[in-house]
Parts: structure tokens; sequence; C-alpha cells
């Protein structure tokens, strides 16, 4: 009891524990979109700096209570400035204002000159701070720790969950009308993450894909003209057309005034979804690709394509990734980004440092990805891998969302390695996927037994304008289906219910086509949109 009571007054402790905290407390918040080895190196990093700054205030202050208390309040400092920018920016009119880093960088600068000044005059009488400060990090760890145990408990894949399996009866599925039939076709389900409508594309970024879509068109597709999204982001987005229902159905205990929610919820029911569990029950394999983001994946799929060989855990660790990004967006290393954006000589520097650090691995004998490496990869190897599905046995579902092309952009327009940043042009983007498409479109059609199935589709819209998230490409791929089967107005809810309808004596009806929007403050806060035609 002694020496527990030694350790909460110890003059060190809370530095670390206020370092260790931000890290724990944003992988909880997104434990279902990440995996935990992208934890390591933060907290490594976090860990040893704080150590290192510790050890020089010490040796400059002669006091490991000042140094203890000097550091708490550098980290202090340093991981609540980009959490505090965010905040103040989302405010319109105190945002205006003080939501600028030329007025909150400066402000985070006194604050550490007054603070550190208070605690070099009275520090050291201050002998039941570290008590407190300590007290208060543990409690925070604690909680974290719990948040991250309960993540676990739900991140467990489930089977497909009772409400959802109750929207349907075997009025409207029955496998037995379907068992014995021949030349089942293939169904390929093919998403292109935040791929726009025309008339959102050519608006929003001058881009006329009208070749692209002749090729579509040549193909055999039929493309709707005033089609929109169910929802304007992927988490919702997928689940739903997987599940033929939207979103307030299948959700449990929807409550639309919620500030955040779970996102495990999801993940299980993409893996789990209704359209996966009805083409299993028809004798179908399931085809699955690696994402940039697991939980969009369904990795226990009879046949799951990866990037790479499974790597060694250093290797791993090395690799950047984007809760890298969202952590030092949430940090005073906001500011350095900033800076860097403003200023040539800072990017210089910027661009010095990435190219030194990058080098390290390297003289060590490990070859690590950064994320843009990663993803160019993954997206390359899909798209090469999705050219040889026809070759596999059987009737197949195929499941394939590409993470092209979503932001940040990787791909040149002859299909090169072009990293592109938080600024990208988009043109080679679309470029290479373009001519790209129409070929792969071209060999699954060519080579395939049966005529296959194919929805190609983007699973939301780009944020261009006002609402044009909700504007995203549909493209159908229907063979012996009636060519009015596609009316202009779909929404991607009824994807399969149109599927299973026309090619598995299903009895699905036609939901109502809505687009809905929500705020980040109220994920689950839909409001609808009208249908918007291109003008």
């Amino acid at each position: 009891m002694k020496i527990f009571y030694r350790i909460l007054k110890s003059a060190i402790l809370s530095s670390f524990l206020f370092a260790l905290y931000p890290i724990l407390s944003l992988w909880a918040y997104n434990f279902e979109v990440m995996q935990p080895v992208e934890v390591v190196r933060p907290i490594f990093i976090s860990v040893l700096g704080t150590l290192l700054l510790l050890l020089i205030i010490r040796l400059l202050s002669k006091s490991w209570l000042l140094a203890g208390l000097l550091t708490t309040l550098v980290v202090l400092l340093f991981f609540t400035y980009g959490h505090v920018f965010g905040m103040v920016s989302s405010f319109p009119e105190v945002g205006d204002l003080l939501g600028r880093h030329r007025i909150l960088g400066p402000l985070w600068f006194v604050l550490l000159m007054v603070g550190g000044f208070f605690i070099l005059k009275y520090g050291r009488k201050a002998l039941n701070l570290p008590l407190f400060l300590n007290c208060a990090g543990l409690v925070l760890l604690v909680l974290t720790s719990s948040e991250l145990i309960y993540a676990q408990y739900l991140d467990t894949d489930v089977e497909l969950p009772k409400n959802i399996a109750a929207l349907q009866d075997k009025n409207t599925f029955d496998p037995s009308r379907v068992t014995g039939r021949q030349n089942l076709p293939d169904i390929y389900f093919i998403v292109l993450d935040s791929y726009p409508r025309h008339d959102a594309l050519l608006k929003g970024l001058k881009i006329d894909n009208s070749p692209f879509l002749n090729a579509l068109t040549s193909l055999g597709f039929v493309i709707p003209t005033c089609n929109m999204s169910n929802y304007d982001n992927t988490i919702l987005s997928m689940p739903s057309i997987l599940n033929m229902n939207y979103m307030e159905n299948y959700f449990p205990n929807f409550d639309p005034n919620v500030t955040s929610y779970d996102h495990a919820w999801q993940k299980n029911i993409i893996r789990h979804s209704l359209v996966r569990k009805n083409l299993s029950d028809l004798g179908y394999k399931t085809i699955s690709f690696e994402s940039e983001y697991d939980w969009v994946e369904i990795p226990d799929a009879d046949v799951y394509f990866t990037t790479q060989k499974q790597g060694t855990f250093i290797l791993d660790v090395l690799n950047s990734t984007e809760f890298d990004t969202v952590l030092s967006d949430s940090s005073a290393l906001r500011l350095l980004t900033y800076a860097g954006q403003t200023s040539s000589w800072v990017k210089k520097q910027e661009d010095k440092f990435n190219d030194l650090t990058g080098k390290i691995p390297a003289m060590i004998g490990i070859r690590a990805q950064g994320k843009y490496q990663l993803k160019y990869q993954q997206i390359m190897t899909a798209l090469d891998n999705l050219e040889m599905v026809p070759s596999i046995s059987g009737p197949k579902f195929v499941y394939f969302h590409l993470s092209a092309p979503h932001p940040n952009t990787v791909l040149g327009s002859n299909g090169e390695y072009h990293p592109q940043g938080d600024s990208p042009d988009y043109q080679d983007t679309f470029t290479y996927l373009n001519k790209r498409m129409p070929i792969i479109l071209g060999k699954l059609i060519n080579n395939s037994r049966v005529p296959p199935v194919i929805i190609l589709q983007g699973d939301h819209g780009m944020h261009l304008f006002t609402y044009s998230r909700l504007d995203n490409l549909m493209a159908y791929y229907l063979p012996g289906a009636p060519k009015n089967l596609v009316y202009s107005t779909i929404t991607a809810v009824n994807n399969f219910r149109l599927i299973f309808n026309t090619y598995f004596d299903g009895k699905y009806p036609l939901l109502k086509d809505v687009s809905y929007q929500s705020s980040k403050l109220h994920p689950l806060g839909f409001h609808s949109i009208p249908q918007s035609c291109p003008k």
C-alpha cells in the first residue's frame, strides 16, 4: 500500500499518463475502423518524447518535481490544441473570430509561458499537486480502458441480427423457389468510393466523364439520370445497401439525437448482411477484397483477396496510417500542417524531415510503406484480382469496395503512383479509373459462363457543393431484364430488391427512394433532401 501511495505521489507519473490518454481515447473512439497495431508507433513516440523532454527539463531545473509539472503542462497543451481548435471553429460567430491558427497558436504559447512561470515560481511548494494530477490521469485511463474493453466486446462478429432477419419472410424471399436452378448468374457489387454522378462531377470538378459513361452504355449498362445515394457517407450507405433497408429500420435503439454511436454494428451487418445470407442460401460463394478500411471489408468471405502476404509486426508498426493523421490533427502538430500550407520554407523543411525519417527503416533493412503507398498497392492489387474472378468456379457474390476516387488520391493518369495529399487534382484519378473500369467490366462479362449481374456505383458522391455528396454514380448490367427496370430516380436501397425479384423470384416491395443527410453533431439525425436531376 505504501508503494502504491508513493507511486501516486510521483512527480513524473502524470506526464506519461497524459501522454498515453489522448492516444488511447482516440483509439477507443475509432476502435471499429482501425487495427490495434496502429496505436503502437504513436504510443512509442509519445512516451519516448515525453521521457526526453522530462530528462532535459530535469537537467536544467535540477528538480524532478518541476520537471514533472512542466512536462505535464507541455503534454496537456500539445494534445489539446487540435481539439480546442476544432471545437472553436465549429461555432459560427466564435469560430470566425478565434478559430484561426494565427489567433489560437499565440494564445497557446501565452498559456505555456504563464503556466511555466507559475510552476517555476510556486511549483516547489505544490507538493500535493502531483497526487491530484496522477489521480486525474489514472481515472481517465481507467475510463478509456473500459471503453476499449466494451468496444472489443461489441466488435466480436455476430450472426445476422434478428431484427434485420425479421425484415423479410418467405413471402419476400424463399430459396426453395430457386433450388435446383442451373446457370445462376454471378452477382458483382462494385463500389468506387465517392464516385459522383456525371452532372455533379462536371459542375464541381469540371471533369466530363461522358466517354466513360458511353463505354459503359456500349457494354450494355443502364445508367439512371436522377439517382441519388440514400446517405452521404460510407458507414451508413454500405450497410443500408447490403441489408436492403433504411438505417432507422434496423439500427438498435435508434435515437436521432445522439451525438455519437458505435460503428461496430455497421461493420457486423456489412459482414453478415441480408444480401450475403440470401445468396449463401442459394449456394453462392462470397468473394471480397482488402480495402483501405477494414470495417468495410468481408474478411471471412469464401475467397478474400489481400494486398500482401502477412508482414512482420515491426513492418506493420512502421507503416503510417490514417490514425497517425487524425492524431496529428488533434494535437499541436496541426499548427505545423498549417505552417506547411502557408509557408514554402516550412513545407520544404517538413519534406526533408519526412524523407529522412522515411530512410531510417531502410537503413536497418526494413522496407516500410507510407499510408499513400499502401493505399496505392491496395487499389492496384484489388483491380488486378477483380479481373481474375470469373475463373473461380460456381456462382459468386463479388463484393468489391475500392477506396478511389476517395481522397487522398494516389493514382496517376496511367495507373502510376502519384500521391497528391490534401490538395488533390482528381483529374488523374478519374482518367485512370475511367479507362481501367470498362476494360475490367468487359472481361467480367466476356469471361463469365453465364452473363453476370453487375452493379457499379459510388457509395455516395463528393463534397463539391451543397448536397453533392448525395449525387453518386450508378450503373446496372442486368442481362435479360427489361430496360425500364432501372428507373431514373432509383436509390441504392432498392438495388438488391430489384435483383432478387428479377433473378431469384423474390417478392420484395420497392421502398420509397429517399436521400438523407445528417450533421457530425447528430450523425443519426437524418433529414431528407429533395430529389435532384441534371439541369
